[in-house]
């Protein structure tokens, strides 16, 4: 697996973030609907119980339940080869996913971008979930 650059960051209700923003954000979902032509493809993956009808349950339930100030939420930005076609990414991020993330609860989605730089968002809980239970 070839990835060109790869960024964490992470979302903390300190800075005023929150991971529904962020799903929300990645998705192009909500206010960010509008840059919707952006969205080549999204998943989620490893999902609790609770939350596998409605994956933004999880991401709520992140909101609601963590400590005050805490992150939330973290995510990875990795940029994605030119040379690769729509089919390939998505495997790619699947095989990412997959080999990297184990069974962390995540939501992912792959963007355009503009001049030629596609590109992922990995969105996975703060805190380490196993089987849908904090560790």
């Amino acid at each position: 697996m070839v990835i060109y650059h790869l960024d964490i960051g992470h979302v903390s209700e300190a800075d005023g973030g929150s991971a529904v923003a962020k799903r929300d954000y990645v998705l192009r979902e909500g206010k960010y609907a509008k840059d919707a032509v952006e969205l080549v493809q999204s998943g989620h993956a490893h999902m609790p119980d609770f939350s596998k009808d409605d994956p933004r349950d999880f991401w709520a339930a992140a909101d609601e339940h963590e400590r005050k100030n805490a992150q939330v939420c973290s995510e990875i930005r990795v940029a994605l080869p030119i040379e690769l076609n729509e089919q390939q990414r998505t495997a790619l991020v699947r095989q990412f996913v997959r080999e990297r993330l184990k069974d962390q609860p995540c939501t992912w989605a792959i963007h355009r971008g503009e001049d030629t730089n596609p590109h992922a968002h990995l969105v996975f809980p703060a805190r380490a979930q196993r089987a849908g239970k904090p560790a």
